[in-house]
């Protein structure tokens, strides 16, 4: 596991915790280049877990990429990272200023944000990929039941890992129903 010192920010720096293959997270690094903005890499390995550090779990309770820290905010999910980024950088203007392209602009953020990206993929995997994604599922699950069981003390911490292990339960029941997959 990561040292606790992966995930000290710094107030003066734009920070990206993140990995490659999230579509979310590209999307953050293309806005973070497009508009020129200097930032530092905080990469996550998801296979190993390291997500799931108490420290990035106290950042971004969802356990999830990307998490933005600009000189101490802390911005979660990619659709309002991308938002609070073209606010709060304007010099390089990516947001149209007319009403109705606005109005378009955050209409095609907000459905990407809602696409069941992660179920989609799922229902077109192969069996033997589904095979070894459920496996990946379910050793996440024995990496928060033993982080629940060493932080057994922090109530709040292991709320929030009970909590993702419902919602990776929850994903693989639906996942194993390849009836409720055809349907999406």
């Amino acid at each position: 596991m990561l040292p606790p010192s992966h995930f000290e920010t710094n107030d003066d720096q734009v920070m990206l915790f993140h990995t490659a293959r999230s579509y979310c997270a590209q999307q953050v690094r293309l806005m973070l280049e497009e508009k020129g903005i200097e930032w530092h890499s905080r990469y996550l390995d998801l296979g190993n877990a390291e997500h799931f550090h108490p420290a990035y779990v106290r950042m971004n309770p969802r356990m999830v990429v990307p998490t933005l820290v600009d000189h101490g905010v802390v911005v979660r999910n990619a659709a309002w990272i991308i938002r609070y980024i073209d606010v709060k950088f304007p010099e390089k203007q990516l947001t149209p200023l007319e009403p109705a392209l606005r109005r378009l602009m955050d209409d095609w953020i907000d459905r990407q944000d809602e696409y069941p990206v992660k179920y989609l993929s799922a229902g077109h995997l192969p069996d033997i990929s589904r095979s070894r994604q459920k496996a990946s599922w379910q050793a996440r699950l024995n990496v928060l039941k033993g982080l629940m069981d060493e932080h057994r003390y922090d109530q709040q911490l292991c709320s929030l890992y009970a909590r993702k292990s419902d919602e990776i339960t929850q994903w693989l029941v639906f996942e194993s129903d390849k009836s409720q997959l055809a349907q999406i």
